[in-house]
């Protein structure tokens, strides 16, 4: 999403970052005059001297985890004092850090305030630009609801879905305190708002993986289970309140922000397309989108394990009608 190219093509895992070299929405705005900030879960690597944390990669602000708190030490997850619960977290991993910029203010953090703290930075983030009349950039990362679960003293036992739920319910917290923010500071018709997911459901966890509905499979799989995820866009007087079938993918942000704030595009290809068509005229998308990958789904039940694999090659082209 950060950069409309897809995350293969960087190897970061085999690099241990993402490249300084490559931009991404926070890079493509500076010479718009946009401040930008990300708060939340950075999995783009750490690096030697937190060289790839998101300092160095255009963001004027970062207050977030390089990494989710199942590679980290367990710890408490539910106030008051519930221990985390069905994740490969163990006591054996180092305990999580969090950064402000590419500085550690808490090992090991706290997930009970953590929401506290991502909201209050981003509120203060959103209120700081208003005051000074700065165009701005908020990429808000939740840590929610990847396992391990965690909710604080507003959430946790407030849901009949258990705790799965109290967390869901914290992510709704999250949300509806930056939506109040934007709206007291009468920003709301002056602010795109995407809200989106990055997969599907981790069914090996059962109640506490999440659930695909009607889908089939869910994370890990190219089935609709692993790769539909809701998305919600918010502009009011810009976009007509609705629903589209329209395909679209994260990513497709980095070109329909350069395409609303007439930014420059990387001198790069990117496999993202421009949304506006169907965001603000109702008209398709003209995408070729060629896709090889391994299709792999693994059922599970107390009485039965079967897994079904396939290997495809997809070639998909979409057009008006």
């Amino acid at each position: 999403m950060r950069s409309g190219v897809y995350p293969h093509v960087f190897n970061v895992e085999m690099s241990g970052g993402l490249p300084l070299n490559e931009t991404l929405i926070s890079k493509m705005l500076k010479p718009e005059g946009y401040r930008s900030a990300a708060v939340g879960k950075w999995h783009l690597g750490l690096g030697n001297n937190s060289v790839y944390l998101p300092n160095n990669h255009g963001f004027d602000e970062f207050l977030g985890l390089p990494a989710s708190p199942s590679q980290c030490r367990c710890s408490v997850c539910f106030y008051p004092n519930v221990t985390c619960h069905r994740a490969p977290c163990s006591p054996e991993y180092s305990p999580c850090a969090l950064f402000n910029g590419t500085t550690i203010i808490e090992q090991p953090v706290d997930l009970l305030t953590l929401d506290d703290k991502y909201v209050m930075q981003s509120r203060h983030f959103i209120r700081t630009n208003v005051g000074t009349g700065t165009p701005f950039f908020l990429y808000y990362a939740s840590q929610h609801t990847h396992h391990p679960q965690y909710a604080g003293k507003e959430t946790s036992g407030t849901s009949i879905r258990g705790r799965f739920g109290d967390s869901l319910a914290a992510l709704d917290w999250e949300v509806g305190q930056i939506y109040e923010e934007l709206k007291e500071n009468g920003i709301l018709e002056d602010t795109f708002f995407l809200f989106s997911a990055d997969n599907g459901p981790s069914l090996s966890f059962e109640n506490f993986g999440g659930n695909a509905g009607l889908m089939k499979c869910g994370k890990a799989t190219t089935y609709e289970g692993g790769m539909r995820v809701p998305a919600i866009v918010h502009w009011p007087g810009q976009i007509t309140p609705g629903r589209s079938m329209e395909l679209s993918s994260t990513l497709d942000v980095l070109p329909t922000i350069a395409s609303i704030t007439n930014a420059k595009l990387p001198n790069v290809t990117l496999d993202g397309y421009d949304m506006s068509p169907f965001l603000f005229q109702g008209m398709p998308v003209h995408r070729c989108v060629r896709i090889m990958t391994l299709l792999c789904c693994l059922i599970l039940s107390k009485t039965l394990q079967s897994s079904t694999i396939s290997l495809s090659t997809i070639l998909l082209k979409k057009t008006s009608s």
